[in-house]
């Protein structure tokens, strides 16, 4: 009995000894991942839904989103290494690739050109605009038109000249391009009839259109420009050496991106997203607007965060028709890979 009592008591010991060692051992901290984004705005909301749902934490990632204020802090903090991925257009790689930066694009979030243009009521009017003109009238609204873009060279710019292409009118003879420099005084020029038109991501647009008295002359995020329909407007980019160092990491962070887009497609879970990233981030915006907003504009992120090479080549044409020399075939190949998405797209079920 003695004995028996000496093994079972040694039993006890070995298994509390070994349970002591389970909750002993370090709980393995999460990867941390710095992401820049330019401003807390709707291009972002894939990144937004995932951080407020608890995405990051389901593949073991500490992601801290830094909102740098603009383009160029942001790519700057990228080639300096003090944020590892940035959200940002397919042009910027491209530009980014031709001067020799270490850069690759390997995820996509938004695939329409979402940054819509609005004009005002009056201007309409003039113009002879509605609804149901065509495509090739509403262009032919542009001419003679003052347009507000945020800053000078940037994406807004380039539209507003891509659209004035489309309608043959000169940009810097027959239209009056002005930077505005942020959406607050974009409104505020618009509301006091100083600017006839302007371009900007959602909410912007629409909330002009509701509170002051705006026409929705292109709504970029259902594809009305039909030229740029299904452009790779907003994509995941990172210096080439951390993908290689950290390709678990890259997967991972895609991999909480296809969970995001997963949830703004499915007809109950985007309720749960629309709510969450509203009061985190948009709480000042009327709740009925943000619900217009998100259900008239969800459509311009695609179903899976993959990339092809007919996206590149849109983007690679549009960068092409504001410069004199095409961007060389060698650097659009080597300015973004699929290798990393297509592993997290895995997902696309999955919430």
């Amino acid at each position: 009995m003695e004995e028996r009592m000496t093994k079972s008591a040694f039993f006890k010991v070995v298994v509390a000894v070994c349970l002591a060692a389970v909750f002993a051992m370090p709980v393995q901290a999460a990867d941390k991942v710095k992401v820049a984004i330019t401003t807390f705005g709707w291009s972002y909301v894939p990144i937004l839904t995932a951080a407020q749902l608890g995405l990051y934490e389901k593949e073991g990632l500490d992601v801290e989103i830094i909102n740098t204020g603009g383009g160029a802090k942001a790519a700057a903090a990228l080639a300096g290494g003090s944020v590892d991925i940035f959200g940002t257009d397919a042009g910027f790689i491209l530009k980014a690739r031709e001067r020799g930066a270490d850069m690759k694009l390997f995820g996509a979030s938004m695939t329409e050109y979402a940054t819509n243009l609005v004009i005002s009521k009056a201007w309409a009017e003039k113009a002879g605009v509605s609804d149901k003109s065509s495509y090739e009238q509403k262009l032919q609204a542009l001419k003679g038109v003052t347009i507000g873009v945020l800053s000078r060279g940037s994406g807004h710019e380039q539209l507003v000249r891509f659209l004035a292409r489309e309608a043959k009118i000169d940009a810097d003879k027959e239209m009056t391009i002005t930077a505005m420099g942020t959406s607050d005084a974009t409104l505020a020029a618009f509301m006091q009839g100083r600017i006839d038109a302007f371009v900007h991501s959602a909410p912007i647009g629409e909330r002009a259109v509701k509170d002051y008295d705006g026409f929705m002359l292109f709504n970029m995020s259902k594809g009305e420009v039909k030229p740029l329909k299904g452009f790779l407007y907003t994509a995941y980019v990172s210096r080439e050496e951390w993908l290689k160092s950290n390709p678990d990491v890259a997967v991972r962070f895609l991999r909480a991106q296809q969970r995001a887009l997963n949830v703004l497609h499915d007809p109950e879970q985007t309720i749960k997203a629309r709510d969450a990233v509203h009061a985190a981030y948009f709480s000042k915006l009327d709740p009925a607007l943000w619900t217009y907003v998100w259900d008239n504009s969800i459509g311009a992120f695609p179903a899976t965060v993959e990339v092809n090479a007919g996206q590149m080549k849109q983007a690679a044409d549009l960068v092409n028709a504001f410069q004199p020399e095409p961007l060389p075939s060698a650097v659009v190949d080597a300015s973004w890979t699929d290798d990393f998405a297509k592993q997290a797209a895995g997902l696309r079920e999955m919430q």
